[in-house]
């Protein structure tokens, strides 16, 4: 999601969809059912720590201020599948 980043000069962020990993292009792409960001501003950029996450329906960050920040972003509504809880427990 390299557009989030052309959003707003001052700000920088990070994404995913839940069919981000799908192999068609962006273009060709039907409309997606979730996804998750996380934004900031540039000047905090040095206090950002991406970390890996479970799959394409979390997204998370740590702010290395004074205190450590663990922020989450979270996608929780799913189309009807009977093994989607499963995906979260499995993170």
């Amino acid at each position: 999601m390299d557009m989030l980043n052309e959003l707003n000069q001052e700000y920088i962020g990070i994404g995913k969809a839940v069919d981000s990993k799908d192999p068609i292009p962006p273009t060709h792409m039907p409309r997606g059912h979730g996804g998750v960001a996380i934004m900031w501003k540039k000047q905090l950029d040095s206090y950002i720590t991406q970390l890996p996450d479970g799959n394409e329906r979390i997204q998370c960050i740590e702010f290395s201020g004074a205190e450590p920040l663990l922020i989450i972003s979270v996608y929780l509504p799913c189309k009807g599948h009977q093994t989607v809880l499963k995906n979260f427990r499995s993170v």
